[in-house]
């Protein structure tokens, strides 16, 4: 199973935080390691998972089943401290600025970022917990 999606938003995320002067080191390196470690064990998880059931054909429903429980599981991890992280990043940025105007504009901008995150995690979601 390819993992290009959930390791792009990773490195968006890793990105973003890492240009952050006013996080301290080590929590961009627990971030880091955090979520490298999270993708690594879902991929670890989701292949011994397959390797398990995809001898039978059909794939019996506790595939789908456990799949989908393991899905959930990871998209909470991935996706709750994540939120977390932009709300610190928004309220420092949004204390950080000076002009009415521009905390108007960063108000905005809430929106595109939900909707984006919504978007990802609804990918998640589908892509790798998906039931037929």
């Amino acid at each position: 199973m390819s993992y290009g999606v959930p390791v792009f938003c990773i490195l968006v995320l890793m990105c973003v935080i890492a240009n952050q002067p006013y996080l301290p080191k080590w929590l961009k390196w627990l971030v880091g390691v955090y979520y490298s470690l999270g993708i690594l064990l879902f991929g670890y998880l989701q292949t011994r998972l397959a390797d398990k059931w995809y001898v039978h054909t059909p794939v019996p429903d506790e595939y789908w089943d456990a799949n989908s429980k393991l899905t959930d599981i990871f998209a909470a991890v991935f996706f709750i401290p994540a939120c977390i992280l932009f709300l610190i990043l928004y309220y420092n940025w949004f204390k950080k600025l000076k002009k009415p105007l521009h905390r108007v504009y960063l108000g905005i901008s809430v929106v595109p970022v939900l909707l984006i995150g919504f978007v990802c995690f609804f990918m998640f979601e589908f892509l790798y917990g998906y039931r037929p």
